[in-house]
């Protein structure tokens, strides 16, 4: 275990030179969206796809952000609910409360008031009391889960355990984890405890890259796939969420 960890943080920095070309990451964000569309499709359908570029990515960006909107103000609503077990006090979450000037929201983001900036894997990310750079448990953040969960289940999961209705889980046909929704998971708890008003690609307070950090997340999850500890973090996600 200690090997893989090692490995995981040699990986971690292997990606830090993807760090500095965010045009061709966001390209490449775009692209993997359009080769699962393309694979999924019938052959017959694909020059449409190649001839009409545009127009899909246009129709899946308006579906996305309506989409993105409601599954947010519904999380938003639980945050409380979220982070109980760490726990931050019920108040953090008011709307008239700053998580920009809360100490323990700003330690658990890995702020650094010196440089004004934050880690790109903070304390939140890990098991509560982990934290550590070389930590093999990264993602395996019990608030990740709860993400999902609503996202996947609804509010009422939080608290029934198991889907009692027609869910996106159901409808997405979702029953395994993926690299992207572990990243997706990632880039919300950090939203969830920062200053920032709206879920934008960047943090409005924060200057956080959220659409920037959850490509960076989903290289480091397929990257180190073969590893004891992303193996481990994989099936952490499947035991809570799909069995």
């Amino acid at each position: 275990m200690v090997q893989s960890a090692k490995e995981l943080v040699l990986y971690r920095n292997q990606l830090e030179e993807l760090n500095k070309k965010v045009g061709v990451e966001s390209k490449i964000s775009t692209l993997r969206v359009i080769e699962a569309l393309y694979a999924a499709i019938p052959e017959s359908f694909h020059d449409m796809v190649e001839n009409a570029y545009p127009v899909f990515v246009q129709t899946m960006t308006d579906a996305a952000t309506g989409l993105r909107s409601t599954l947010m103000h519904n999380i938003k609503k639980n945050t409380f609910w979220i982070f109980d077990d760490i726990p931050v006090p019920h108040q953090t979450f008011l709307p008239s409360a700053s998580q920009g000037t809360d100490d323990l929201c700003l330690s658990l983001l890995g702020y650094n008031n010196i440089k004004n900036k934050y880690k790109q894997c903070p304390k939140i990310l890990y098991p509560i009391g982990e934290g550590d750079e070389a930590s093999s448990q990264l993602f395996q953040s019990p608030a990740m889960i709860k993400v999902l969960s609503i996202i996947l289940y609804g509010a009422s999961s939080l608290q029934a355990g198991k889907p009692t209705r027609s869910t996106n889980g159901r409808i997405w046909q979702m029953d395994a984890i993926t690299p992207g929704a572990i990243a997706c998971a990632a880039v919300i708890v950090r939203y969830l405890l920062s200053a920032d008003g709206t879920f934008q690609k960047e943090g409005d307070k924060s200057g956080i890259p959220y659409s920037y950090d959850i490509n960076y997340y989903i290289q480091i999850i397929e990257l180190t796939a073969t590893l004891t500890s992303t193996k481990c973090t994989l099936n952490f996600y499947n035991q809570n969420l799909f069995l």
